[in-house]
Parts: structure tokens; C-alpha cells; sequence
């Protein structure tokens, strides 16, 4: 029933598809429905303003009838929301509970924290600028004309009021920093993810690449042991992009990302160094056990069905790296065996000497 229940959320307001304020708004909006619910709850018991008091179960019963309705809805009405919330609900609110002394203000920095997620630029900073003039507003009025304040009946209403009020607030701002956190912290891993792929065939990109080559050169040194990398790029590439179109060539290159990485190792590295060029680096590998992998990759790329009935072959470098080598004297050098691959007559491997 639980995993039910978190599937349902996850899918109808939490889903990964919806933006990040969106989501962070959801979580927050469910906060504020369920203290708008046990303030709604006090503030009636306590026999608060009656008008403020209808005014949060008319606002309660509108958050839960939108609830129900479709995300693109939501979606639509949730910066007006904010704004009615921070600039019309709660300073309502403030003066038909107790004004300073009740529980309304203690929401204002939600509302705030709101501003500040849904709005960019220059109109965030407008209105978390305005909402802040408008509760401090609030309060100088309250100090000036008091009789506008509906007061609380008794000290003690005034006292479970507060212990109320503190409770749902800190719990609130507890469970929405968590969410907030999580949810950059996932934002941020996808972001990296996406600088470090390639987004036509979804292997790591030459940003990734040099980075791998740095960390795989200085361990190599370190050991004493040489790294082997391997660059090839698909022959007469250019002419099947003129022949069929450039979809068709996409769909070369992401069939050709496909059928080599079916022929590496878990550990081997494989990036798109730019254009129809790849670049695989094998680490602890023999120069014998490199030349079969490079052999098997030219051999299943010439064998492959493409789409289309396109055929394809590619031309391959394999270079062993040096003590002295840096990542660019690497990638120069194997990118040399690629060029005389090509000038000896394509669908080949040139290999560097040991």
C-alpha cells in the first residue's frame, strides 16, 4: 500500500518530467495544506476571527479540489498561487490572528522561500523584496492601530497558539529543506551526467575523455605499465550524410556507439572524440589482446546492418602511451595511426611498434 501510494505521488506530482520549482512547489504545497489544515483546525477551536478562519478553510478546500485536477493545470496556476499566498492569504491572516502575537508572520519565510524558488532574475527580486516590505507593513500598522487586530480570547490561547504555531513551522521548514536539498543534489548529478555524455549516442563525450586520459596517464606512470588507446572514425562518413541525409548519418553513428561498446569491457573507457571519430582507452591491456579488440570492433562494424541497407567500415589507430607523454602528445600520436590507416586504403589498423 505504501510503495502504492509513493508511486502515485511520484507520478501525479512529483514526476521527474515536471521542472524542479514545480516539484519543490508540490512538496511545499503539501506542507501548507496540511498546517493550513491544523491551524485551520486551532484557530477554529480557539475561536480566532471568524472571517480569517473561513477564509484558510476556503483556501484548504481550493488546494485540495486543484489537486485533483490535471498537472498541466497546477503547473499553470502555481506562481499565482505564490503571489495570492505571499502578498493576499497571509497578511490576511495577520490581522484576523493576533497579528504579531498569532501564527501567521511565523509562515512568512515559507512564503519567501517560495518567491525565491518559482521567480528569476529581477522579479525575484522584486517580490521578495515587496513581501518582506508588506509583513514588516504589516507589523507597523499592528503597532500603530491595534483595534484592526482580531486578539486572542485568553493567554492561553495566545500560548498553544505559539507551541502550535513553532511546531508546524520548524517541522515544515525541516522536511522541505531535506526535499530541496535531495532534489538539487539529483539535479546536480544529472547535470554532470549530461556534461560528461555525448547527447546524439549517449557515450561520454571528449570533455570526459581528456579528463579519463589525465587520471589513466599518471597511473600508468605511476605503475610502470603502458596504456593502450585505440581511435578510429567511420570511412567516407561525409558521403552518407550527402547520399542519405543527415538522420541517416545519426543513425550510423549511434548503431556504431551500440555495436563497439557490445565488444569492450565493463572497465574499458569509450568516448566520441567529435564528429564520426571514437576513441577507446584499455587499460592493462596487451598490445596482442588490444589488436584483437580493435580487429573485433573493424569486423563487426563491417559486418553490421545498418538501417536503410547502409554499410560501413572505419579505419583505426592504436598507439601505446609513453613515460613522457602528456593526454595531447597521446591523441596526437594514435591520431597519426588513424591518418596512415586511411591513406593505406581504409578498413585498417595501423599500430604503433613496441
Amino acid at each position: 500500500m505504501k510503495s502504492k501510494v509513493i508511486k502515485f505521488m511520484n507520478k501525479n506530482y512529483l514526476n521527474e518530467s515536471f521542472p524542479l520549482e514545480v516539484r519543490i512547489y508540490m512538496i511545499i504545497y503539501f506542507e501548507l495544506l496540511f498546517v493550513s489544515i491544523l491551524s485551520a483546525t486551532t484557530n477554529t477551536l480557539l475561536g480566532k476571527g471568524t472571517l480569517g478562519v473561513s477564509m484558510q478553510w476556503a483556501v484548504i478546500f481550493f488546494s485540495i479540489i486543484t489537486l485533483a485536477a490535471s498537472s498541466d493545470f497546477r503547473i499553470k496556476i502555481h506562481k499565482p498561487v505564490v503571489i495570492f499566498i505571499s502578498f493576499v492569504y497571509l497578511p490576511f491572516l495577520f490581522f484576523q490572528t493576533a497579528g504579531y502575537e498569532g501564527t501567521a508572520m511565523l509562515f512568512a519565510p515559507l512564503s519567501i522561500f517560495l518567491i525565491a524558488i518559482m521567480f528569476k532574475k529581477k522579479r525575484r527580486i522584486v517580490l521578495v523584496v515587496s513581501a518582506v516590505l508588506v509583513y514588516g507593513a504589516c507589523c507597523i500598522v499592528q503597532y500603530y492601530n491595534p483595534g484592526l487586530i482580531v486578539p486572542h480570547a485568553a493567554e492561553i490561547d495566545k500560548l498553544i497558539d505559539l507551541i502550535v504555531a513553532l511546531i508546524l513551522a520548524t517541522t515544515s521548514i525541516s522536511i522541505i529543506g531535506v526535499y530541496v536539498i535531495n532534489a538539487y543534489e539529483v539535479e546536480e548529478a544529472k547535470i554532470r551526467q549530461l556534461a560528461d555524455e555525448d547527447a546524439l549516442t549517449g557515450i561520454y563525450n571528449r570533455r570526459k575523455l581528456y579528463e579519463h586520459l589525465t587520471v589513466e596517464l599518471e597511473y600508468a606512470k605511476r605503475e610502470d605499465v603502458p596504456l593502450r588507446v585505440i581511435m578510429f572514425d567511420l570511412d567516407n562518413f561525409k558521403k552518407t550524410n550527402d547520399t542519405y541525409g543527415h538522420s541517416v548519418g545519426d543513425m550510423v553513428l549511434q548503431h556504431t556507439a551500440s555495436v563497439v561498446l557490445n565488444q569492450l569491457r565493463s572497465h574499458d573507457f569509450f568516448a566520441r572524440y567529435g564528429g564520426e571519430e571514437f576513441f577507446v582507452v584499455l587499460r592493462n591491456t596487451r598490445m596482442a589482446n588490444a589488436l584483437s579488440v580493435a580487429e573485433r570492433i573493424r569486423a563487426e562494424i563491417e559486418n553490421h546492418q545498418y538501417d536503410n541497407g547502409v554499410r560501413a567500415t572505419i579505419s583505426i589507430g592504436l598507439a601505446v602511451s609513453g613515460r613522457g607523454d602528456s593526454v595531447e602528445s597521446l591523441v596526437r600520436r594514435v591520431d597519426e595511426y588513424l591518418y596512415k590507416a586511411k591513406e593505406e586504403g581504409r578498413n585498417r589498423i595501423v599500430s604503433q611498434q613496441e
